[in-house]
């Protein structure tokens, strides 16, 4: 082959894995939204008047302890991932 050839076929296979890797990322994010929408769901569709007392009841809770308790969730929400994933 010549060099330029094989250059060109190199360049494609490195693109092919790079989309590789962002469909696996995207797959993972589909997933992580998915079991969002399945653990919501389940509050919901199992029993909704629990989910109203709770709502009720965050409604009474100060906001800066609801933003502190939204944070400490996405930190260990990272954290867990991280762990999971490395």
């Amino acid at each position: 082959m010549v060099w330029h050839v094989k250059a060109l076929r190199s360049f494609l296979l490195l693109r092919m894995g790079r989309r590789k890797e962002i469909f696996y990322a995207m797959s993972d994010l589909l997933v992580g939204i998915g079991l969002v929408l399945v653990f919501e769901g389940l509050v919901w569709g199992l029993s909704p008047k629990t989910g109203i007392n709770l709502l009720e009841a965050a409604s009474h809770v100060p906001l800066r302890t609801l933003s502190l308790y939204g944070w400490a969730a996405v930190f260990i929400g990272t954290v867990i991932i991280w762990m999971v994933r490395g």
